[in-house]
């Protein structure tokens, strides 16, 4: 059996309880509390036979916000184009009455969302050796009037070449009279291209030494209509590290990619879209992580790109190294277990 022994801030045993109906190997206790109960932090004590195991347990009071906010935004998805929306920020008593006066704030924050269309699930849309810088910026610091409203205009933007369409999240924040924050989130999004360039999802599969790899690529626009007649550029990189396979699970790793002192340029060619998608074909003369990056001719437009893995993790295909690769038979050891590592 387990025994159970709770305590409240000053030390009092407030519950006790022995379960020994335990599934396997799970025990559940159930600790109820007062409605004057202490706050705090309280102490909860398990015990089987001579052990023993204690854990915190944080008993606050909650107090309910005192009013709400409402808000409602001329759009929702806006473009390069359009990429301005206006909120309008309604918020009042639960009682009714309206917040009148009450300082308010928005908030942005913006992070990268893969694009997605339906009737390509199986491609990805998105750079994989870019990233967008996550920040939040205050966007108003203003009181509401007398009727508990604000209208405000908010211009989504991004000047850098974001790895594909942007969510910002907008905070509205209105404060109680001692202090206390109301706070509503909503979602917008925003579209930084026109059309976007898909690549088929290569997955995790690896692929052998001198055996074609096929890829397949799409050029969308950016309500999902394919694009005929254009130009696309793609490049294949190639590392010459020999912990190369990082760059695979790491993606601050990926990030430094194309600008890493041992990637090189090992293929690169044009194709032109269609309303199908456009297949590359590719030959590894060498085992290693790979990168294939397909852009568009205009200037600031989508680059799409994906990793794939040739050969094994450890293999290396360099006569000057000047260290090796060890690889583990599994990935963790018992005390006192031999464990069996393998080189090239």
């Amino acid at each position: 059996p387990i025994k159970l022994v709770v305590k409240n801030p000053k030390g009092q045993v407030v519950h006790e309880a022995i379960n020994k109906d335990g599934s396997s190997g799970f025990y559940s206790f159930e600790i109820p509390t007062k409605v004057d109960a202490m706050t705090g932090t309280w102490k909860a004590v398990l015990s089987y036979a001579k052990s023993s195991f204690s854990t915190d347990i944080k008993v606050e009071t909650i107090v309910p916000y005192k009013f709400k906010i409402n808000t409602d935004f001329s759009k929702k998805a806006l473009s390069k184009e359009n990429f301005s929306t206006t909120i309008n920020i309604k918020s009042h008593y639960l009682a009714g009455s309206p917040a009148k006066n009450n300082p308010v704030k928005i908030k942005l924050s913006k992070f990268n969302v893969a694009k997605t269309f339906k009737n390509y699930p199986n491609f990805s849309f998105i750079n994989t050796t870019n990233e967008l810088s996550a920040s939040e910026e205050t966007m108003l610091d203003s009181t509401l009037n007398e009727n508990g409203e604000f209208v405000y205009q908010i211009n989504l933007t991004e000047a850098s070449t974001p790895p594909s369409m942007i969510t910002g999240k907008v905070i509205t924040e209105v404060l109680e009279r001692g202090g206390r924050p109301v706070r509503k989130v909503d979602l917008i999004s925003y579209d930084p291209y026109e059309s976007y360039i898909g690549i088929q999802d290569l997955g995790d599969s690896r692929y052998s030494l001198n055996e074609a790899i096929r890829i397949n690529s799409i050029y969308l626009s950016k309500d999902g209509s394919p694009i005929k007649n254009q130009t696309l550029t793609y490049k294949i990189y190639k590392n010459e590290r020999f912990w190369w396979w990082e760059f695979l699970r790491k993606n601050e790793q990926k990030l430094k990619f194309k600008s890493n002192s041992a990637t090189f340029l090992v293929d690169e060619g044009t194709l032109t879209t269609g309303v199908k998608p456009k297949q590359i074909e590719f030959i590894p003369k060498e085992n290693g992580v790979y990168l294939i990056e397909i852009s568009g001719a205009q200037r600031n437009s989508h680059i799409s790109s994906q990793f794939f893995g040739v050969g094994y993790s450890y293999d290396s295909n360099r006569e000057d190294a000047s260290s090796i690769i060890l690889k583990p038979k599994k990935e963790t050891y018992s005390v006192n277990e031999t464990a069996q590592l393998s080189f090239p």
